[in-house]
């Protein structure tokens, strides 16, 4: 016969195996419920505030594995890094988040011409400044433009300096770029030309397609297992491929 205790003892000991697993779900990923993130941008950022939306996406799928976070959108059309250092203070140390994610350099070159030493320093001084104020950060290099896939000095800086100040790099070119040629690998019907109906219709703003692959890059960084997101693309809708006589049509 089990007596009370024992019955009593294994049922905390059957709670704190499950506390356990519950909190190990998420035990690794950055991020904590609670927090604040603002996502620092240009007009790629600001978009990404709409229902279908990369930011709104990172933070849905944050709560699909348990962690609710305050989502903050400090993005502003044709922004450059430029513009962006002149109002980090007031767009994001003012509002006093636990994280920053910064998505910039669409804008800065060849659009307004900022010259990359320039786009340097100013990318430095808004990580620096939110640092200083105990804000973590998220750094993004620039999605691909068109139906170009060349690399930039920009994307590599970005990776370089995010190793040198040891915060994480969401690579959103390295995998915007993976995605677009495995599904013209799978649809050859595909052209090149058809890139923008994939994932960015207008050559710089991203479709729901494009959207859900930066967010992917963002959990991703944040510290989310391929299992989590695996469950948090679940949740997302299911985007068909354009048709192939459409594409054309496009060219």
């Amino acid at each position: 016969m089990i007596t009370p205790f024992r019955n009593m003892a294994s049922f905390f000991s059957m709670v704190a195996i499950t506390l356990a697993f519950v909190s190990g779900m998420h035990a690794d990923v950055l991020v904590k419920s609670g927090e604040k993130i603002v996502f620092l941008g240009d007009s790629i950022t600001h978009q990404g505030g709409g229902a279908e939306g990369w930011c709104t996406l990172v933070v849905s799928g944050l709560k699909t594995i348990g962690i609710e976070v305050e989502q903050v959108n400090a993005g502003k059309g044709g922004n450059t890094s430029r513009d962006m250092a002149a109002r980090v203070e007031n767009d994001v140390i003012s509002k006093k988040p636990a994280w920053m994610t910064l998505l910039c350099g669409t804008n800065d070159n060849p659009n307004h011409g900022l010259p990359l030493d320039e786009s340097k320093k100013n990318i430095k001084g808004i990580v620096e400044k939110a640092q200083a104020a105990g804000i973590k950060v998220i750094i993004l290099t620039m999605p691909v433009r068109g139906a170009k896939f060349d690399e930039s000095d920009y994307n590599e800086y970005i990776r370089s300096f995010a190793k040198e100040k040891k915060i994480p790099c969401a690579d959103v070119f390295a995998e915007m770029k993976k995605m677009l040629m495995e599904v013209k690998k799978k649809n050859p019907a595909l052209a090149k030309s058809s890139t923008p109906l994939l994932a960015i219709p207008d050559g710089t703003h991203m479709n729901p397609r494009g959207n859900q692959v930066i967010a992917q890059c963002v959990l991703t960084a944040f510290g989310l297992s391929p299992e989590q997101i695996s469950k948090v693309k679940e949740s997302w809708p299911v985007i068909p491929l354009p048709d192939a006589d459409a594409a054309k049509s496009k060219k």
